[in-house]
Order: C-alpha cells, then sequence, then structure tokens
C-alpha cells in the first residue's frame, strides 16, 4: 500500500466475521478486485440503487486510475470486502477541499448474494474510523434513494442524521423519486 503524502496514511487491514460466520477481509483495493467490482456495479439491484446505470470493464479500470491519482494525493480512498478471495462489496471516502476539507462524502455498495450478512455495517465502521484518523469532522452522503430502506436503516443505525430532502432529484426506473442528504458528525 502507498502511504498518502498529504495524510501519511494507509488504509487498515482487518479480519472480521460476516453474520453467516464467514470470514471477511477488509482491506484496500487493487487491480485485481476490478473483475469482482465490475460485476457487483452491472447486478440489477446494486445498480438500482447507485448513481451510475451499470459499467464496462474499460470504465471501471478507468475509474481505477483515476482513483490512484487521487489516493497519491490524498483525496479518496477506498476498502473493499473480501471473503474467500473474491471482492463482495466496497466503501469509498473523498475528501472535501478548500472550505470543507473537514468532510468527506462516502459511497458503499454490496453484492447482492451477501446482502443482510453485516458487511456493509463492517465496512461503514472501518471508514468511519479511518475518516476519525484523518482528522474529519464529518462524513455524508448526498441522493440516498428515498426508496432504500435497508441503508437509511443502516445509517441511521450508525448514528448518521437525515439533514435534508432533495425532492424528485432521482430519476429511477422512468420515475423521479426524492434522495436524503445525510451526515454524521465525528
Amino acid at each position: 500500500m502507498c502511504g498518502s503524502p498529504l495524510h501519511g496514511l494507509d488504509l487498515p487491514k482487518s479480519k472480521h466475521k460476516a453474520k453467516n460466520g464467514l470470514n471477511v477481509t477488509v482491506r484496500e483495493i487493487s487491480k485485481k478486485d476490478l473483475e469482482n467490482l465490475n460485476e457487483i456495479l452491472n447486478q440489477g439491484n446494486v445498480n438500482n440503487f447507485l448513481h451510475i446505470n451499470g459499467s464496462s470493464f474499460e470504465e471501471t479500470l478507468r475509474y481505477y486510475e483515476n482513483y490512484l491519482s487521487e489516493r497519491r494525493i490524498g483525496l479518496k480512498y477506498e476498502l473493499v470486502a473480501e471473503i474467500n478471495k473474491k471482492v463482495v462489496g466496497a466503501t469509498i471516502i473523498e475528501l472535501g477541499k478548500y472550505k470543507r476539507s473537514h468532510t468527506g462524502k462516502f459511497a458503499i455498495f454490496i453484492h447482492s448474494q451477501y446482502q443482510g450478512l453485516g458487511i456493509g455495517t463492517i465496512l461503514m465502521k472501518q471508514i468511519i474510523d479511518f475518516a476519525k484518523k484523518l482528522g474529519l469532522k464529518r462524513i455524508e452522503a448526498n441522493n440516498i434513494h428515498s426508496d432504500n430502506k435497508v441503508a437509511l436503516n443502516l445509517y441511521k443505525k450508525l448514528g448518521f442524521k437525515i439533514e435534508g430532502l432533495a425532492k424528485k432529484a432521482i430519476r429511477k426506473n422512468g420515475k423521479l423519486i426524492d434522495g436524503y442528504h445525510i451526515g454524521l458528525i465525528l
């Protein structure tokens, strides 16, 4: 892992247990993870809650190359959850700049076959702890789909607050739905 010149911190590597007893390793993303990540990004019930319409492998590769550039200067960090050497989820935090340099925006997604096993909770706790080590004062996410009850319950359980509602902010299945803005003071 490369250390960030800006923050001098490496992403943590840790071991956990999923609710079904499987071993979960959380670590920084690497190029070998891209095929698994691309598969997850293209799953209908995962993609349905993301702000993209699927991803080609080439787009995922370009994302990773951009990630490496931003990682080198300490602006972006991504963790993956791995079970039996297969990536089953990821979370990313992107640091704010200038007057928002005390904040970070995050995103998370979990493979459809591994949802409900506590992997989202594991990843979120890791990214929250890492944000604290970075000295951030808050983390946030925008446009959480108002119908994504599982995610909203996870965020609430971890102490996030709904800070706003963007009416008809997201186009989903031909309809416009609302999106919540959430935040956690660290």
